[in-house]
């Protein structure tokens, strides 16, 4: 388990990285950090904290449950803020998945698939990783989300260089 990043996003680990993204393969997953989003709105985000549901015996993390606030709802009508279940890490990326295996670094390997070669997929990243704020980028637009596919497939800064490199065509996500 990691700090939060302000955004909701996970990284795999794999061994002998390379800089390409078809390099990753299911075989070479080693493992993940759970990365958890932030309750402070930093940078075009809405809060939000989650739960994970853990396997008592094996203590292997079963699901996440995630919730989140609407910023501009909560502004307009100065209420308190309301959270409202955001999504089920086990359900939302529609994986064929055992619902007696916890949600590994495989599992995480298999939405990274989904995402590489599904826009749904990709925008539903790039909308649960700010909570739906009015920020979310539009993935139709060119290759204005790629660059999420280099960031979840790299564990390290300098892996993400490359495989940045490697994909020359993946635009980074602050333009």
């Amino acid at each position: 388990f990691t700090g939060h990043t302000h955004r909701d996003e996970f990284n795999i680990l794999y061994k002998n990285n390379k800089g390409t993204v078809e390099a990753k393969q299911i075989e070479d997953v080693i493992n993940l950090p759970w990365i958890t989003q932030a309750v402070t709105p930093w940078v075009e985000n809405n809060p939000a904290w989650r739960y994970y549901e853990v396997d008592t015996d094996t203590f292997q993390i079963m699901d996440s449950l995630n919730y989140y606030t609407q910023l501009n709802e909560t502004f307009a009508s100065s209420d308190e803020p309301v959270w409202e279940f955001e999504y089920s890490a086990r359900d939302v990326y529609e994986i064929d998945w055992p619902a007696s295996s916890p949600l590994n670094a495989t599992y995480w390997h298999l939405v990274y698939e989904k995402m590489r070669t599904n826009a749904t997929t990709l925008q539903t990243y790039e909308s649960l990783s700010k909570r739906f704020s009015p920020y979310v980028k539009d993935c139709s637009e060119g290759d204005v989300c790629t660059w999420d596919i280099c960031y979840v497939s790299s564990y390290t800064t300098e892996e993400y260089t490359a495989c940045m490199k490697a994909n020359p065509h993946y635009v980074d996500g602050t333009s």
